[in-house]
């Protein structure tokens, strides 16, 4: 909600673009793997450990990959922004 009422309709636009950038990749290589390995664990309750630790080097690999992009994402949100001078200007409305 806060930064719906703080960037301006182009601003909150763009952030949006590039964050809906970044989850459409990310979507098709994640989906259904915590389904899967709670199904074959189901399955296969011998190898559950197994599968629980490629689960988590899956997502560690997958973070590790993401997590720049996200920032690189941030960082270009609040340069597009004057964050500061929007929540002061916001905070001097609720006065």
């Amino acid at each position: 909600m806060l930064i719906l009422r703080l960037l301006a309709t182009e601003q909150f636009g763009a952030c949006v673009l590039l964050l809906t950038g970044l989850a459409l990749p990310e979507w098709p290589v994640d989906f259904g793997q915590t389904d899967i390995v709670v199904w074959q664990i189901g399955r296969h309750r011998a190898c559950a450990e197994a599968l629980l630790t490629a689960l988590l080097r899956l997502r560690v690999v997958q973070s590790l990959l993401l997590a720049p992009l996200l920032a690189a994402t941030a960082i270009v949100c609040l340069a597009e922004t004057d964050l500061t001078g929007l929540m002061a200007a916001h905070l001097a409305r609720r006065r």
